[in-house]
């Protein structure tokens, strides 16, 4: 007798108290509202409107707390400020659970915290919301302009809005260089002064790191300890390092590097490889160099000769040095002077780092000639020491001048902004540089 069978409900929904006040405040989640019955939210709705809660013995524990809530209810600034608190330890929470910077917020992040803001703008004070944040109004203003996307930027920012972006004609003109395989074992701030140097385009350093971050060529930043003022010379030939450094062919035979630095000018006199290390091939090279820039070392005379404690710097060499009578004067790092032989090092380092990193050598000219290439090619790289002079300038004889593009870049950051300004959406072009361009 089914007709008779009494009607029972297959399922029947429970939900937690705290469901219950999110609902009352007015802040229950859209995802988790969507499942819940339109006869609920109203029976919710209606008994909120009664003085009190009866009927459910757990929703009995938060009557204290809800008649609190009906107190804010009347006053009803502070309870927008109640809800402003309550969006933003939400979005601290989600934040701290993701491990999200505060400094550098995701886009999706600054798109809520502004949203916040504005929401509660009216109704808040907005200085102590943004204290408990850490934010300045300056950096809302800020976190404000940045969410202005243009999909037609190179770094998503609106040219229009910010005036002194770099226009595309000179972001064309980085990427240029950037792919130049001419440049290819050069560092980020060499490229950008040759860059200054050809007058292809002026901007800041910042600007040019920026850009070449946006096409995917920038690396791993080193951060290095400070560093105290080595030793200097006031001439080219003044002082000149020496330094051996290894390296190894295919068959892992061992090879030997000897190179000479000019400490004014930076300049590789010598970089030469051989199988054995001993004093008698600095002595070679020392000669040729004399000989080869013989008017140079003579203006400098005395030149100091810097090197370390190593075999290679001593007998044959000091007995050469001796029968000099003071041309050359020889000083040992840390032993006749507190400083190190960092300027050879630095070269040593250098020619590993961005030459011979990735390459294979299988006989010793093969190394040697592909050494008198880095040696030409190091000579010619503008320098951030030299302020965008390269070695060969400056051992010759020319000084270097800071600040040397200072006026160049001014002009081009007014005229950058004269660009920018006369720009509208439907001006911009559709392509967009990337890094795989």
């Amino acid at each position: 007798m089914d007709e008779f069978k009494p009607f029972m409900r297959e399922n029947y929904n429970t939900y937690h108290p705290v469901i219950l006040l999110l609902f009352w405040m007015n802040i229950l989640p859209a995802h988790i509202k969507v499942h819940i019955p339109r006869s609920t939210l109203a029976d919710w709705q209606a008994r909120f409107l009664r003085n009190d809660l009866f009927g459910v013995s757990e929703v009995a524990l938060f009557q204290e707390q809800m008649n609190f809530l009906l107190l804010l209810e009347k006053h009803r600034r502070l309870f927008a400020a109640f809800r402003a608190l309550i969006h933003v330890n939400r979005l601290l929470v989600d934040m701290v659970q993701n491990r999200v910077p505060f400094k550098r917020m995701p886009l999706v992040y600054r798109a809520q915290f502004v949203g916040i803001v504005n929401r509660f703008r009216n109704s808040t004070d907005i200085k102590r919301l943004l204290r408990m944040m850490g934010f300045s109004h300056q950096k809302l203003h800020s976190i404000s302009r940045s969410l202005t996307v243009c999909g037609r930027s190179l770094r998503a920012i609106c040219r229009t809005l910010h005036l002194q972006q770099l226009t595309q004609a000179e972001e064309r003109v980085i990427h240029r260089y950037l792919c130049n395989e001419q440049y290819q074992h050069w560092s980020g701030r060499s490229i950008y002064l040759q860059m200054l140097r050809d007058g292809a385009a002026f901007c800041s350093l910042s600007s040019f790191y920026n850009i070449a971050a946006a096409l995917g060529f920038s690396r791993k930043p080193h951060k290095s300890k400070h560093k105290r003022v080595g030793i200097r010379a006031d001439r080219p030939g003044k002082i000149i390092h020496i330094d051996v450094t290894e390296t190894r062919l295919i068959d892992h035979t061992k090879i030997f590097i000897y190179q000479v630095v000019d400490n004014f000018s930076r300049y590789v006199l010598r970089s030469f490889a051989a199988l054995e290390k001993n004093a008698e091939i600095y002595v070679t090279l020392l000669k040729s160099v004399l000989a080869e820039h013989r008017e140079i070392f003579e203006q400098a005379h005395p030149t100091i000769l810097f090197c370390d404690k190593g075999s290679e710097n001593k007998g044959a060499l000091d007995e050469w040095i001796a029968g000099l009578s003071g041309v050359i004067q020889k000083m040992v790092a840390l032993d006749c002077i507190q400083f190190s032989n960092s300027m050879a090092e630095s070269a040593n380092k250098f020619l590993k780092c961005y030459y011979i990193r990735e390459r294979k050598f299988t006989s010793l000219p093969a190394l040697q000639k592909f050494l008198d290439f880095y040696r030409a090619d190091f000579n010619i790289r503008p320098h951030a020491e030299l302020h965008g002079l390269n070695p060969v300038e400056v051992f010759d004889g020319q000084l270097p001048v800071p600040n040397l593009f200072a006026d160049q870049i001014a002009q081009a950051k007014s005229a950058r902004v004269f660009i920018n300004s006369t720009l509208d959406c439907n001006s911009c072009p559709d392509e967009v540089y990337s890094p795989d361009v």
